[in-house]
């Protein structure tokens, strides 16, 4: 099993140009093996969770994937693409208020830019 979770960090890391110890697949936050898990970090991905499940999951996928299009043609940068994703802007400004969820509204990723 870390054997394929590490393949997918490798990939999520391609993708985005970033080397993280957490990514978010729907529901499913996946740690990379063997790292402390950094409070701020964790909080991020729990918000990336309820992005996921107001947008029905399936909603999440096809607006990051056309929102990464998108960012990539602006940018022509993986990392500026990715840290400018509307999932992402919301999660970055909001990761280090651990109590974000308890108040977030609904679609706040919609208001994030």
């Amino acid at each position: 099993m870390d054997y394929i979770k590490e393949k997918m960090f490798q990939f999520f890391s391609f993708v985005t140009n970033t080397d993280s110890e957490m990514y978010t697949i729907f529901n499913v936050i996946i740690i990379r093996p063997g790292r402390r898990i950094i409070q701020s970090k964790l909080n991020h991905e729990k918000i990336h969770v309820a992005q996921y499940k107001e947008t029905l999951y399936i909603g999440g996928c096809i607006i990051l994937f056309f929102d990464y299009i998108v960012k990539i043609i602006y940018y022509r940068d993986r990392e500026k693409a990715y840290r400018n994703l509307l999932f992402e802007k919301e999660a970055y400004r909001h990761q280090y208020e651990l109590n974000y969820l308890d108040r977030r509204k609904c679609f706040a990723w919609l208001k994030s830019e």
